[in-house]
């Protein structure tokens, strides 16, 4: 059976660096020998792949060979790989647990960062997230076409506070939406029926529970967005969706966290939306619960009364 080769680096828009992709995959060509083995070797830009995350599958697609990663048996990281960091750490740690080899191995033990990410890493943790997709922007309205329906929340890949986040509910609107963007990387994940969301903040042992409710037709439920903000009890707030946030933020290795939880009005699921490592303590709603908690918490690191 022919044994294919990937060569993964680089960003498509680096000038040289197609060329350069080739050079390679020509250099492996020979070095493996191809003409006597049955062997396959293709390269791909790290912009031209497409990601799909759901709690039931997750792949990653090369948009340029048409083909899923996990058709190879081994990927070589190649070229200028510091502008996409992110998505080398997470095509790496990917394939590690698919146990396809990638070189260097390093890259898998680097921790990506983004809501992409994130969602593999819910996903590795067993925890519900909404069925999400990610791709350059040549490449997004196919992938959405292919994977979910109208509506979409599309969102900027690393926005924060309600940024760059709109409800999408056509393929022409969200062609609008990413030509007035040409520089913002966005994911796209099914609506979740909802008529608020939670926040729940780590801080320590302790936490708060913030649910937060947009204003109007919005479908934003940030505070910074014009949303409204209630405490809720930790007694009146399901112990399962506290544990499981917990979860999340001992497996990033934060002591300190934000982490936002949505339930479908619809099905009374609760899904994860992201965790949020520098979430608002000093501002925003609240700051007096914060502030008493944070400090607790502080003083007893410094091991102060």
């Amino acid at each position: 059976m022919t044994k294919k080769v990937l060569v993964l680096g680089s960003l498509s828009t680096d000038e040289g660096e197609d060329a350069a992709l080739q050079q390679m995959s020509e250099f492996m060509s020979s070095a493996l020998d191809v003409a006597h083995h049955e062997i396959e070797v293709a390269f791909c830009h790290i912009d031209e792949l497409g990601f799909v995350v759901h709690n039931d599958a997750a792949l990653i697609y090369d948009f340029r060979n048409d083909a899923e990663l996990s058709s190879y048996d081994m990927v070589f990281f190649r070229g200028k790989l510091r502008a996409a960091v992110n998505e080398v750490s997470l095509v790496s740690a990917y394939l590690q647990k698919i146990g396809i080899p990638a070189l260097n191995t390093a890259y898998a033990n680097r921790r990506a960062i983004g809501k992409v990410p994130q969602m593999f890493q819910l996903r590795d943790l067993g925890l519900p997230i909404p069925y999400t997709v990610s791709a350059a922007t040549a490449y997004l309205p196919a992938l959405i076409a292919k994977h979910l329906t109208y509506p979409v929340v599309v969102k900027d890949m690393h926005g924060s506070h309600g940024n760059d986040n709109y409800l999408v509910r056509s393929e022409e609107n969200l062609k609008e939406i990413l030509a007035a963007s040409p520089d913002i990387r966005f994911i796209a994940q099914q609506f979740i029926p909802n008529d608020c969301d939670y926040r729940v903040l780590i801080i320590g042992s302790q936490e708060l529970i913030i649910k937060r409710q947009a204003t109007g037709d919005s479908h934003l439920n940030n505070t910074s967005q014009g949303g409204s903000a209630v405490l809720v009890a930790t007694a009146d707030f399901p112990a399962e969706i506290i544990a499981e946030s917990r979860r999340f933020a001992e497996s990033c290795h934060y002591e300190l966290a934000g982490v936002d939880v949505i339930i479908d009005t619809e099905s009374g699921a609760h899904y994860y939306l992201e965790i949020n490592s520098q979430p608002q303590i000093a501002t925003g709603a609240f700051v007096p619960e914060k502030s008493r908690l944070v400090g607790e918490y502080f003083r007893d690191i410094l091991g102060l009364s």
